[in-house]
């Protein structure tokens, strides 16, 4: 088996491939919509009787609000002195899971583009290949589900930190009742939420490759050759049925015709309740009895009205070979089964 570079555009147009290409950019969007992220919003007091101030809370990637201040030591708003203030909550494992899942995920889709690209042909003429990327595609999947919910609930605890709301229970100088704090102007999000989006996103587009790649491993493989040659066996058994079938057929055919063209060169030979079975060609008026034996049906039957005839043309005279023998003494068409038989009722054998 040759290992070496063997440069192929096929797989991108495949959904492999093609999937995978997919992958790499959305994860780059994933990260990079929330990496490097600055925001700002405008807070604005109004005070009872004195001047309006106005504060900036200013928060960054990875969102360590508690880091972030929001106003200086000993700072004077509304004739009031105010201690050192930050914002609350710490999100950086949120978002630093989100992006790091999304980086992993951005380098091994590279790997395995050129995997495919190069390689496909040690990939898929090996076993550990195949497994290998559908395990690592299967955990990327979960890894997508735990962190986008992560980061999409962090996403909205910083966005209550920094509301109106967060602001009002961080800042004690709210808390008067002649003072009132309000969020005047939102830094934009946008950003932000397109991560969130990206993140459940790639989540359904590796949940959805994990089927292309499981396809080329050993266990769909196995699965769809053992589906296959039990259909190949059952279409293989109904084809030896129906050609048992047509044989018989044709055999019982073949009787049909022997039978009548021995009743026509013997002429009267042949007694007349002979005649009374009514012999078609016709396949349909053919069909097969639990044994598998071709019988005729209807009015094809051969009825016979004594009992003794039975020693003549016995149970299935279609499938019997049928040689007659006149006796002399009766000129009675006996088969040769039962000569002594008749010649016995007749006292020939005993002469």
């Amino acid at each position: 088996m040759q290992t070496g570079f063997r440069l192929n555009l096929t797989p991108v147009k495949e959904p492999l491939g093609f999937v995978k290409v997919v992958e790499w950019l959305t994860a780059v969007l994933a990260f990079g919509t929330c990496g490097g992220y600055t925001g700002r919003n405008v807070v604005s007091i109004f005070c009872g009787g004195s001047s309006n101030e106005t504060l900036s809370a200013t928060f960054t990637y990875p969102f360590r609000l508690n880091q972030e201040l929001l106003v200086e030591n000993n700072s004077t708003l509304c004739n009031h002195t105010v201690p050192a203030t930050h914002l609350v909550g710490d999100l950086s494992s949120s978002v630093e899971f989100f992006v790091a899942v999304a980086v992993l995920a951005f380098l091994y889709s590279m790997v395995a583009l050129l995997v495919y690209l190069g390689y496909m042909h040690v990939y898929r003429d090996s076993d550990f290949g195949p497994m290998f990327d559908f395990v690592l595609t299967a955990v990327f999947a979960f890894l997508w589900l735990v962190c986008s919910s992560a980061w999409a609930r962090g996403l909205q605890t910083v966005k209550d930190a920094t509301g109106t709301a967060g602001i009002e229970s961080t800042l004690a100088l709210c808390a008067d009742r002649d003072v009132k704090c309000e969020v005047t102007d939102y830094a934009s999000m946008r950003s932000l939420n397109i991560s969130v989006i990206f993140g459940f996103l790639n989540l359904i587009i590796w949940v959805g490759n994990a089927w292309f790649v499981y396809k080329e491993t050993r266990w769909h493989s196995q699965k769809v050759n053992a589906q296959q040659t039990a259909g190949r066996a059952e279409r293989s058994r109904t084809r030896s049925e129906r050609r048992r079938r047509w044989r018989h057929l044709f055999l019982s055919l073949a009787r049909l015709a022997v039978c009548e063209g021995r009743r026509k060169s013997n002429g009267d030979a042949v007694p007349p309740r002979a005649h009374t079975a009514h012999r078609s060609h016709n396949a349909h008026h053919l069909y097969s009895d639990v044994a598998g034996k071709k019988l005729l049906r209807g009015s094809e039957v051969i009825r016979l009205s004594n009992k003794a005839d039975m020693l003549l043309y016995s149970h299935v005279p279609t499938r019997e070979d049928f040689k007659p023998i006149i006796c002399d003494a009766c000129i009675k068409v006996v088969k040769p089964q039962d000569v002594l038989t008749h010649y016995g009722s007749w006292g020939i054998v005993e002469q």
